[in-house]
C-alpha cells in the first residue's frame, strides 16, 4: 500500500512538474510566407506570432540554407530573397526565451516563369499556348463544339458533346452560353479523342505525369492513385480565381486549370466551380478511363479512372 501511495506521490509531481515547465515555454501561434509563390530573385515576407505567458522577452532566429535575408535574422517578420534555382525551399524559425524554444518551419516555392509562347485559331475561337518543360500545352479549355447533346443522352461507344447546364440540341445557342464561354466543353471519352486540333492529341496518362514531374510532383507519387499532394501541384496548376470558397490557386505553372465541374454518368450538371476534370486518353477496363481532378479544397492532384460517358473538360498537347 505504501509502495503504491509512494509511486502515485511521485507521478502526481512528475506531471506537476511538467505541466509547471510547458507553461514557460514560448507558444508560436501563427507562421506565414507571402506570397508562398515566388519567381527567382523574387522576395517573400515571413511572420511569426509568438506569445510567452510568463512575460520573458522573446528572441527570433530565421534560417535557410539557400537565398538571402538581406535584412538581419533576428526580428518576427522579415524578408526572404529567393535563389536563381527553381524547387521548393524550407526557413525556418527558433524562437526563444532564453531557456526554452520552439522550432517551426514554412514553404516557399520558387517557380519558372511562364512566357506566353502564342496563339492560334481552331474552329473559329484563338487558344494560347506555353511550354513546361519539354511539352507544349493548350493553357486554355478546349471549346470545339461540332454539335451539342442534352445531358441525358450518353454512350459509351459514340462521342459526345456537353455544355453545363444547357439541356437543348442547338448549338448556336449553346455556344452563347456563358459557361460554353468560360469553361468550354464537356466532353465524354469518344468526343475527347477526337476533338483536338491537327497537330495537338489528347495527353495520355503518361503525358500528365510528365507535366506533374515538371512541376514537383515526387517521382515516387505519379503512379498513385488518388489525391497526390507532392509539390502542390494541383495549386500551381489551378486559375487564381474563381475556385469556391477561396480555393484558387496561384497558377505558377501558367495552366490556368479552371473548375468547370462535370456531367455525371446519371446526365446531371455537378460541381461547377468547385473541380475541374480533364480526360487522358489512357483506358483502364472496358468502359472506364484515367483522368485528372482538381479541387477547391485540394493543393494536390487527384489521379483516377472513371466512366468514359461522363463530360469532362479537355486540354490538348502539341504532337
Amino acid at each position: 500500500m505504501r509502495t503504491i501511495l509512494f509511486s502515485t506521490i511521485v507521478s502526481a509531481l512528475v506531471l506537476f512538474s511538467s505541466c509547471q515547465r510547458n507553461e514557460f515555454i514560448p507558444i508560436l501561434n501563427s507562421l506565414t510566407a507571402y506570397p508562398e509563390s515566388i519567381l527567382p530573385g523574387e522576395s517573400s515576407t515571413l511572420s511569426c506570432q509568438a506569445v510567452d505567458y510568463d512575460g520573458d522577452q522573446l528572441q527570433y532566429l530565421w534560417s535557410c540554407a539557400f537565398g538571402t535575408f538581406p535584412v538581419g535574422t533576428t526580428k518576427p517578420t522579415i524578408t526572404w530573397v529567393a535563389p536563381d534555382e527553381i524547387g521548393s525551399y524550407t526557413i525556418e524559425i527558433r524562437v526563444s526565451d532564453g531557456e526554452y524554444s520552439v522550432i517551426d518551419q514554412v514553404d516557399v516555392e520558387v517557380y519558372e516563369e511562364i512566357e506566353l509562347e502564342g496563339t492560334f485559331e481552331y474552329d473559329g475561337r484563338e487558344y494560347r499556348f506555353a511550354t513546361l518543360g519539354e511539352q507544349t500545352w493548350m493553357i486554355e479549355n478546349l471549346a470545339y463544339l461540332p454539335l451539342v447533346n442534352n445531358p441525358l443522352d450518353g454512350a459509351d461507344d459514340q462521342a459526345h458533346y456537353y455544355v453545363y447546364d444547357y439541356h437543348g440540341s442547338v448549338t448556336d445557342v449553346a455556344k452563347t452560353w456563358n459557361n460554353y464561354k468560360h469553361y468550354g466543353v464537356l466532353y465524354n471519352w469518344d468526343a475527347a479523342m477526337t476533338a483536338c486540333p491537327e497537330g495537338w492529341h489528347l495527353p495520355s496518362d503518361e503525358e500528365w505525369k510528365t507535366l506533374e514531374k515538371y512541376l514537383g510532383m515526387l517521382s515516387s507519387q505519379v503512379d498513385e492513385v488518388g489525391w497526390r499532394d507532392g509539390g502542390s501541384v494541383g495549386r500551381k496548376l489551378k486559375s487564381s480565381g474563381g475556385w469556391r470558397d477561396g480555393g484558387n490557386g496561384d497558377n505558377s505553372s501558367g495552366f490556368g486549370a479552371l473548375p468547370g465541374g462535370l456531367k455525371s454518368y446519371s446526365g446531371k450538371f455537378a460541381d461547377l466551380e468547385k473541380y475541374g476534370n480533364y480526360w487522358s486518353s489512357t483506358t483502364d477496363q472496358a468502359f472506364d478511363a484515367w483522368y485528372r481532378w482538381l479541387g477547391y479544397e485540394e493543393d494536390g492532384v487527384n489521379r483516377n479512372t472513371s466512366s468514359r460517358r461522363r463530360g469532362f473538360s479537355v486540354r490538348c498537347v502539341r504532337d
